[in-house]
């Protein structure tokens, strides 16, 4: 590598110090930077507008950032089982709270593969945390450390958690907890590929270096953390969203939707991973997931309409009411598909193709369930861009706009008018409060809105409220709840290769062999394998 030169591949663990410095700057260095107002730092606005490129079409580049007019949206309300409340700066806690839903997890174990965890600190670790979840509503049962506590070590994995469960979880255990030692992406690895596909059971890992340590002041924080995705991955809900919009959709049955594609790293010919999700109550808390493997770095989903009349069955089935002579199925009536990770260029392509398979799975289903009767359901899709080059910053004139601690907007913030897209309708949306460095927004493009009918404002209200959904988080978050999650659960679907593979959709160090260049999707697929039917309905992926 030499200065100036791009580097696109993934990169070595001594280089990432360097990058997250530049990816902290505070709001008032960062546009120090950008509009060259700094001594150390040349503005690279002077390099662009030097482009021969620019020169010769005439261009010129502004070296002052650009005044626009924005709104703030109203915090939304969080309600838990015995309070609501209102995030201040996007942000709320658990404190003397109760998990809407909390859930009960009578048969639990412990697999340690740390050898610096005594039984004595797994015990007490494991007390702590059933303490923690006891505050918040949970029920942890009372299991003997003797028989589901158990040691082990990187090369016993499968026999340990084998002795807990049996062949398919015959022992009906809900949930694994185990504590892995500070490099242990291997067991990790093995770890959830056995819960997950072979033996159908819940697994949380706990890393040592992580774990508070006797009298850690901040243990309650780390437990509540933990307890957040345990009672989502049970099957409960811990808070729900208030606020209009939500609040109107209950009235009919509605699903939300989030899709995303995850690619491999450059130079690597390994599968894209296509992954959909799908809101199942009337909440949009609780979400059903389905995953494809697809052609290397095909950002439209080929699968769609199969993967579609999947989440719909699942919906169907999951929202059906039982009558003496069977069930009556209530579909969705309303339909809002939330698409991750689409460069503007592919709109076209997503608009005619996407949405057709979107439409085409509805007919298929309404034709298979005799609904012929019944109109489809509105839809509206919108592209949700991560990836672009808008960043606000206060003017500092405005107090209900700055966070005098970050000096970032604060969370609410939404522009659209003023950056409008000539082609469609669009909005920045500002959700989030960064935790360091400067708050970046997402771009909400929408492709086909039937359901508000282009009425920006509605669809802004709704994606904040959904970016307040996140089950893992007490904020809100830089994108919806069902995009988040589509994000993880590409992410997740590397502990689903089968391990005796040849390849896998992770290491970097087999995109070079030729194993994985040669292999077709059809051996790809073959060696990847669903999450076990125990696991089917639950957000495992978490």
């Amino acid at each position: 590598m030499v200065a100036g030169q791009s580097y696109k591949k993934r990169l070595p663990p001594s280089a990432i110090p360097a990058i997250n410095k530049l990816a902290v700057l505070k709001p008032k260095d960062k546009l120090s930077r950008i509009t060259g107002k700094t001594l150390t730092v040349e503005s690279p606005i002077r390099t662009y507008g030097q482009s021969e490129v620019l020169v010769e079409a005439g261009v010129a580049v502004g070296t002052m950032p650009l005044t626009v007019p924005g709104r703030m949206l109203l915090s939304l309300p969080v309600e838990y089982a015995n309070a609501v409340v209102t995030p201040r700066d996007g942000t709320w806690n658990v404190l003397d709270k109760k998990f809407r839903t909390a859930m009960e997890m009578p048969r639990w174990a412990v697999a340690c593969f740390a050898p610096s965890m005594s039984m004595d600190d797994i015990v007490r670790t494991m007390r702590e945390l059933a303490q923690c979840c006891a505050k918040l509503g949970m029920v942890f049962g009372h299991p003997d450390p003797q028989r589901s506590f158990v040691q082990g070590s990187g090369q016993n994995v499968r026999r340990k958690l084998y002795d807990i469960c049996g062949e398919n979880n015959k022992n009906s255990v809900d949930m694994i907890f185990v504590i892995l030692p500070g490099n242990a992406a291997d067991i990790r690895r093995e770890v959830k590929y056995l819960g997950d596909v072979e033996l159908g059971v819940r697994t949380q890992c706990l890393l040592v270096d992580k774990l508070p340590r006797p009298g850690d002041r901040n243990a309650s924080q780390y437990y509540n953390n933990v307890a957040l995705k345990l009672n989502t991955r049970l099957g409960g809900c811990n808070a729900t969203v208030g606020g209009p919009i939500l609040t109107g959709l209950k009235s009919d049955p509605f699903m939300i939707v989030g899709a995303d594609v995850s690619h491999p790293s450059p130079g690597s010919s390994r599968p894209s991973v296509a992954s959909l999700l799908w809101s199942h109550n009337k909440y949009a808390t609780a979400y059903g997931c389905i995953r494809r493997l697809q052609p290397s770095r095909q950002e439209i989903i080929q699968d769609l309409e199969a993967m579609f009349v999947h989440a719909l069955d699942s919906f169907l089935q999951g929202n059906a009411l039982k009558r003496e002579n069977g069930h009556i199925y209530l579909p969705p009536k309303r339909i809002f598909f939330y698409r991750d990770g689409v460069s503007e260029g592919q709109f076209a392509i997503v608009k005619d193709f996407e949405i057709a398979a979107v439409k085409a799975a509805i007919a298929q289903v309404w034709n298979q369930r005799g609904f012929n009767g019944r109109p489809f359901p509105l839809l509206t899709f919108l592209i949700v861009g991560k990836r672009h080059h808008v960043t606000f910053f206060p003017d500092g004139h405005y107090e209900i706009v700055e966070d005098r601690k970050t000096g970032n907007c604060k969370p609410g913030l939404v522009v659209d008018d003023a950056l409008a897209n000539p082609q469609y309708k669009d909005f920045y949306l500002l959700s989030h409060a960064a935790i360091l460095g400067t708050s970046r927004c997402a771009h909400y493009t929408v492709l086909l809105d039937e359901n508000f009918q282009e009425d920006v404002a509605k669809l802004e209200e709704l994606s904040y409220a959904l970016c307040h959904a996140y089950a893992r988080a007490t904020r809100s978050v830089s994108i919806p709840a069902p995009v988040y999650y589509a994000d993880l659960a590409c992410d997740h679907a590397k502990f689903h290769m089968d391990p005796n593979a040849m390849f896998d959709l992770e290491s970097d160090a087999s995109s070079t062999t030729g194993s994985v260049a040669d292999a077709s999707l059809e051996e790809w697929n073959k060696a990847f394998h669903d999450v076990h039917k125990n696991l089917a309905h639950t957000m495992y992926f978490l």
